[in-house]
């Protein structure tokens, strides 16, 4: 799936997301929000490692690609093409926003989700299991046992190296398209649901 073929009637890319009553009351108050850096610490704590891993890949391979992060947000907004995978605690908001295309960056969900739990992302499923198998041959559990120790320099650059293909939709179905944008803006916002 290429970027073009998410693009609506009105010429832009309707995404979802779901944010905080913070998020939505800092969009009220300011015009808009962006993401800060000590956000993701406060969330998840010890494992904000783990993250910061993920995240600071991201930002990298978005900047080479020429998607540079707008004045004051230090990690991207993610958004979904498909609400399946939204979750919100009660006193939250699903927004539904749109986009000019060339303010996201698209890319697979699944390949991400891979990418936050360290793994390999595989050119196709056999070379998952080659790598598998290579990690199993060393005793080695997972990505996160080659993230959590100075011990697996080559298996840790082999898994970074693979993250480069979160960028390849296309084979990867529209329920799956997951997209960032560094600045969500009030003038996005096609509607605001507060979750009971």
């Amino acid at each position: 799936m290429d970027k073009s073929d998410l693009i609506a009637a009105d010429g832009k890319i309707h995404m979802y997301t779901v944010q905080t009553k913070a998020v939505a009351d800092c969009i009220e108050r300011l015009g808009y929000s962006v993401v800060k850096k000590e956000y993701i610490e406060k969330k998840y704590g010890e494992s904000s490692w783990v993250f910061d891993e993920a995240y600071g890949f991201f930002r990298c391979a978005s900047e080479s690609m020429g998607f540079f992060p707008s004045e004051g947000a230090e990690s991207p907004i993610w958004l979904f093409a498909s609400k399946k995978w939204l979750y919100g605690e009660p006193g939250s908001f699903l927004i539904e926003a749109a986009f000019s295309p060339e303010r996201l960056l698209i890319f697979d969900r699944e390949k991400w989700q891979k990418v936050l739990s360290l793994s390999y992302i595989g050119r196709d499923e056999e070379d998952e299991k080659r790598f598998s198998k290579s990690l199993d041959r060393a005793g080695i559990q997972s990505g996160f046992e080659v993230f959590s120790t100075p011990f697996y320099p080559l298996f840790k650059a082999e898994i970074k190296r693979s993250r480069e293909r979160i960028f390849d939709t296309e084979n990867t179905s529209p329920e799956n398209i997951q997209a960032a944008v560094w600045k969500l803006k009030k003038d996005d916002i096609v509607s605001l649901k507060s979750i009971r």
